[in-house]
């Protein structure tokens, strides 16, 4: 049976390959339809990067989602959109009481309070949805694995 293993070798990591990536594309699939349910902006659930997949030995992960990077409070990234759509945010306020700023071409004074963000809660409703998909791709390879060892 080793010798069996050792020649379907190559066909195991191949086989693990593709389920990674499958596995990989079944959790985007599902987080980019949570997202639009949730009425997250198009554009910013377009502009997700393909999975990134990370091979070690015969460990296989991936990354699926958004990258943080540094947080810029003017022009933050779209990681930081996300989690702050996903999570929601406490009630913000200023420093300053009264503010004096221009919209719309008029002068206008706006109090302190600038609102919250509701929680939407997509991610989780994403893996859960994704869990059975995704484990039903692993059985599959599994399956496929033990035909060609056992043959």
């Amino acid at each position: 049976m080793l010798e069996q293993i050792q020649k379907a070798g190559g066909d195991v990591n191949k086989a693990a390959d593709s389920c990674i990536r499958e596995s990989a594309q079944i959790m985007q699939a599902e987080l980019k339809a949570e997202m639009q349910s949730s009425g997250v902006d198009g554009g910013l659930v377009s502009r997700m990067p393909q999975p990134e997949i990370a091979v070690n030995g015969n460990s296989y992960a991936a990354k699926v989602g958004y990258k943080m990077g540094a947080y810029d409070p003017d022009n933050p990234a779209d990681g930081y959109k996300v989690a702050f759509l996903n999570f929601g945010t406490a009630n913000r306020r200023t420093r300053k009481n009264k503010q004096p700023v221009m919209v719309g071409g008029e002068w206008v004074t706006l109090g302190a309070d600038r609102g919250a963000i509701a929680e939407h809660g997509f991610i989780a409703r994403a893996k859960a949805a994704a869990r059975p998909k995704i484990k039903k791709a692993q059985r599959q390879t599994l399956k496929s694995i033990l035909e060609k060892v056992s043959k």
